[in-house]
């Protein structure tokens, strides 16, 4: 008599240590414009059913409430409380320095998470937000450059020289603050990826008591934001080859991993 064999199919399960934390890029990691890329919608939702603790880190300083719809709309069921911007920093060091009043380039949409006074009269602070939304033009950037050599102090929300929409590169916030770092022979410090200072509010916000906890692992497609961003504040990061990726980017940082799709992280 012939012997039935019985095939058993192993369900998926995640790979989740419940002590693991992550901190998971948007643009290129998630979604590539309004489509997810790849498998990032399993792995999303394996790793809520699972309970995992997870936030999405952006250099987009687009509202959380609007990158939630964005990600909704792909397939993934964010809130805004998991997703933290640039503004989510510079907010936290406004209120440590009690700064009040500030000059912000951007529009109307960055300009209201920014909690302080907006003023273009004697500002105590300047920030970068944007110069794409609102058609930033010459005189945005000559009066930053009036208010840098009067000595009003400066931060970036972003340190990234372009970014991606539809394959092609666009100008991005980094690429106007170094324009005007050089015209004003000053620096203007970074509070998205890949500071320090991003990356230890994320961590807070993932309760953690320590920025250098090694139970958080970055997951990210720019090896210059993401992955040396996570390096620069001690932790441990994924280079997914997507998005911004290029071959040899993971010669130019130390991930402690690389993958072609998050799928790999699930078993």
């Amino acid at each position: 008599m012939p012997q039935i064999g019985i095939l058993f199919f192993k369900t998926p399960v995640f790979l989740y240590d419940k002590t693991m934390k992550y901190l998971i890029d948007l643009d290129g990691t998630l979604l590539a414009g309004s489509h997810a890329i790849n498998s990032s919608p399993l792995f999303i939702g394996d790793l809520q059913k699972n309970n995992g603790d997870f936030l999405i880190m952006t250099n987009s300083v687009k509202p959380p409430r609007l990158q939630s719809e964005r990600l909704a709309s792909a397939g993934m069921d964010i809130p805004p409380h998991r997703i933290i911007n640039p503004l989510s920093a510079i907010n936290g060091y406004l209120k440590k320095e009690n700064i009040t009043k500030v000059f912000t380039i951007g529009s109307v949409l960055e300009k209201e998470q920014i909690r302080a006074e907006w003023t273009d009269r004697n500002p105590e602070f300047m920030v970068l937000a944007d110069f794409e939304r609102d058609n930033m033009a010459y005189d945005s950037l000559q009066k930053a450059l009036t208010f840098l050599l009067d000595g009003v102090p400066a931060v970036s929300a972003s340190g990234s020289l372009f970014y991606l929409k539809e394959g092609k590169r666009f100008l991005d916030t980094g690429s106007f603050a170094s324009l005007l770092e050089r015209a004003s022979e000053t620096d203007i410090p970074v509070m998205g990826k890949p500071s320090r200072g991003y990356f230890k509010i994320a961590c807070s916000l993932l309760n953690s008591g320590n920025e250098t906890d090694g139970e958080i692992r970055v997951i990210g497609d720019d090896w210059s934001t993401d992955i040396r961003g996570a390096e620069e504040a001690g932790l441990k990061g994924i280079l997914i080859q997507s998005g911004k990726y290029r071959k040899g980017d993971e010669k130019k940082c130390a991930p402690s991993r690389m993958i072609r799709d998050l799928t790999e992280l699930i078993l």
